[in-house]
């Protein structure tokens, strides 16, 4: 089963920007987080990963949300980990993270509603 509470927070640390750029980059002391740990909480902590693997996703989530996270998937494959934090958030493969993260919160926020 997924966590959509987690995977929901995890989605808006990949959309948001500035939220990267303060503590990814270490700029907000009182908060800790990586592209990695992002990463890791959107997909494994929450059982995406499981559901994917499992052909259960799209059960659980509808088709539209199934085939923007495969998207994401693919976005997050281009994402370039051996460049410097600061390169890596003004990268456009994190662009596109950003807004495939986005549509994905839109989508889950409206079914929750």
């Amino acid at each position: 089963m997924i966590n959509r509470a987690n995977l929901l927070t995890s989605l808006r640390e990949l959309a948001d920007r500035e939220f990267q750029e303060a503590v990814w980059l270490g700029r907000d002391p009182g908060s800790v987080s990586s592209f990695t740990e992002v990463v890791c909480g959107a997909f494994d902590d929450t059982g995406l990963s499981d559901a994917l693997e499992a052909g259960e996703a799209e059960k659980e989530l509808g088709r539209a949300i199934s085939l923007l996270i495969g998207k994401l998937e693919e976005a997050l494959k281009g994402v370039n980990k051996e460049l410097s934090v600061e390169q890596l958030v003004a990268s456009w493969p994190m662009s596109e993270v950003r807004s495939l993260s986005g549509q994905l919160i839109t989508l889950l926020e409206a079914e929750d509603a």
